[in-house]
Protein backbone atom coordinates (compact mmCIF):
# COMPACT_ATOMS: atom_id res chain seq x y z
CA UNK A 1 0.00 0.00 0.00
CA UNK A 2 2.92 2.32 0.82
CA UNK A 3 4.33 1.32 -2.54
CA UNK A 4 1.14 2.69 -4.36
CA UNK A 5 1.24 5.82 -1.98
CA UNK A 6 4.38 6.53 -3.08
CA UNK A 7 3.86 6.45 -6.86
CA UNK A 8 0.39 8.14 -6.70
CA UNK A 9 2.86 11.13 -4.56
CA UNK A 10 5.46 11.30 -7.39
CA UNK A 11 3.31 11.62 -9.37
CA UNK A 12 1.49 14.92 -8.20
CA UNK A 13 4.82 16.07 -7.09
CA UNK A 14 5.52 16.94 -10.52
CA UNK A 15 3.06 19.85 -10.50
CA UNK A 16 3.91 21.12 -7.26
CA UNK A 17 8.04 19.97 -7.42
CA UNK A 18 9.42 23.55 -6.35
CA UNK A 19 7.20 24.57 -3.35
CA UNK A 20 7.59 23.05 0.08
CA UNK A 21 4.17 21.01 -0.43
CA UNK A 22 6.21 19.46 -3.26
CA UNK A 23 9.28 19.08 -1.32
CA UNK A 24 7.37 17.46 1.53
CA UNK A 25 5.56 14.69 -1.27
CA UNK A 26 9.22 14.19 -2.92
CA UNK A 27 9.70 12.90 1.08
CA UNK A 28 6.94 10.80 1.55
CA UNK A 29 6.99 9.25 -2.40
CA UNK A 30 10.67 8.25 -1.48
CA UNK A 31 9.88 6.78 2.06
CA UNK A 32 6.91 5.06 0.47
CA UNK A 33 8.70 3.72 -2.88
CA UNK A 34 11.58 2.32 -0.42
CA UNK A 35 9.56 0.54 2.32
CA UNK A 36 6.90 -0.72 -0.80
CA UNK A 37 10.25 -2.29 -2.61
CA UNK A 38 11.36 -3.56 0.82
CA UNK A 39 7.93 -5.32 1.27
CA UNK A 40 8.12 -6.80 -1.80
CA UNK A 41 11.42 -8.14 -1.55
CA UNK A 42 10.47 -9.29 1.78
CA UNK A 43 7.85 -11.72 0.27
CA UNK A 44 10.34 -12.92 -2.52
CA UNK A 45 13.01 -14.46 0.04
CA UNK A 46 11.47 -17.41 0.84
CA UNK A 47 11.46 -18.71 -3.17
CA UNK A 48 14.99 -19.99 -3.24
CA UNK A 49 15.69 -21.53 -6.44
CA UNK A 50 18.42 -21.05 -8.79
CA UNK A 51 17.72 -17.20 -10.15
CA UNK A 52 17.80 -16.60 -6.21
CA UNK A 53 21.58 -17.78 -5.84
CA UNK A 54 22.52 -16.69 -9.07
CA UNK A 55 21.30 -13.00 -7.84
CA UNK A 56 22.56 -13.74 -4.52
CA UNK A 57 26.28 -14.11 -5.99
CA UNK A 58 25.42 -11.20 -8.36
CA UNK A 59 24.67 -9.03 -5.69
CA UNK A 60 27.88 -7.20 -4.60
CA UNK A 61 29.51 -6.99 -8.12
CA UNK A 62 26.23 -5.48 -9.09
CA UNK A 63 25.74 -2.80 -6.51
CA UNK A 64 29.29 -1.65 -7.67
CA UNK A 65 28.73 -1.61 -11.51
CA UNK A 66 25.23 -0.02 -11.56
CA UNK A 67 26.59 3.00 -10.04
CA UNK A 68 29.10 3.48 -13.58
CA UNK A 69 26.44 2.29 -15.42
CA UNK A 70 23.79 4.89 -14.42
CA UNK A 71 26.44 7.86 -14.27
CA UNK A 72 27.76 7.27 -17.66
CA UNK A 73 23.67 6.25 -19.39
CA UNK A 74 22.74 9.13 -17.41
CA UNK A 75 25.50 11.73 -18.63
CA UNK A 76 24.14 11.34 -21.91
CA UNK A 77 20.06 10.84 -21.30
CA UNK A 78 19.41 13.88 -19.04
CA UNK A 79 19.74 16.55 -21.66
CA UNK A 80 17.64 15.02 -23.84
CA UNK A 81 14.43 16.67 -24.45
CA UNK A 82 12.71 13.41 -23.67
CA UNK A 83 10.01 13.75 -20.68
CA UNK A 84 10.88 12.39 -17.61
CA UNK A 85 9.30 9.11 -17.06
CA UNK A 86 10.71 7.92 -19.91
CA UNK A 87 14.04 8.83 -18.85
CA UNK A 88 13.61 7.04 -15.66
CA UNK A 89 12.30 4.13 -17.40
CA UNK A 90 15.35 4.04 -19.82
CA UNK A 91 17.59 4.58 -16.89
CA UNK A 92 16.31 1.90 -14.65
CA UNK A 93 15.97 -0.63 -18.12
CA UNK A 94 19.86 0.45 -18.91
CA UNK A 95 21.26 0.26 -15.26
CA UNK A 96 19.97 -2.59 -14.72
CA UNK A 97 20.45 -4.96 -18.20
CA UNK A 98 23.67 -3.47 -18.95
CA UNK A 99 25.41 -3.94 -14.85
CA UNK A 100 23.83 -8.01 -15.40
CA UNK A 101 25.52 -8.15 -19.25
CA UNK A 102 28.59 -6.40 -17.29
CA UNK A 103 28.86 -9.30 -14.40
CA UNK A 104 27.31 -12.21 -16.43
CA UNK A 105 30.40 -12.01 -19.52
CA UNK A 106 33.66 -9.51 -17.06
CA UNK A 107 32.93 -11.21 -13.77
CA UNK A 108 30.80 -14.17 -13.29
CA UNK A 109 33.16 -16.35 -14.92
CA UNK A 110 36.86 -14.84 -14.39
CA UNK A 111 37.89 -15.91 -10.81
CA UNK A 112 39.93 -13.25 -10.38
CA UNK A 113 37.53 -10.55 -11.34
CA UNK A 114 34.95 -12.45 -8.75
CA UNK A 115 37.65 -11.87 -5.49
CA UNK A 116 37.84 -8.60 -7.05
CA UNK A 117 34.36 -7.09 -7.23
CA UNK A 118 33.42 -9.54 -3.58
CA UNK A 119 31.82 -11.97 -5.53
CA UNK A 120 32.00 -15.32 -3.50
CA UNK A 121 34.46 -17.56 -4.39
CA UNK A 122 33.34 -20.99 -6.25
CA UNK A 123 33.71 -22.75 -9.21
CA UNK A 124 33.50 -20.28 -12.21
CA UNK A 125 30.44 -20.05 -13.90
CA UNK A 126 28.38 -22.63 -11.66
CA UNK A 127 25.85 -21.55 -9.69
CA UNK A 128 26.13 -22.78 -6.03
CA UNK A 129 23.77 -25.79 -4.69
CA UNK A 130 20.93 -25.15 -3.10
CA UNK A 131 21.66 -25.34 1.17
CA UNK A 132 20.25 -27.80 2.99
CA UNK A 133 17.14 -27.13 4.87
CA UNK A 134 17.49 -26.91 8.48
CA UNK A 135 14.85 -27.92 10.88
Amino acid sequence: RLFIGGIACLIVMTQVAETDIGRLLAACAAWGIVTGMLGIGGGLTFRRGPIFRYLTDAIMPLFILHNAVIVVVAYYLVPTALPWPVKFAILFLAGSGVSLLLYQVLIRHIPPMRFLFGAPPGKAGALRPAPARVM
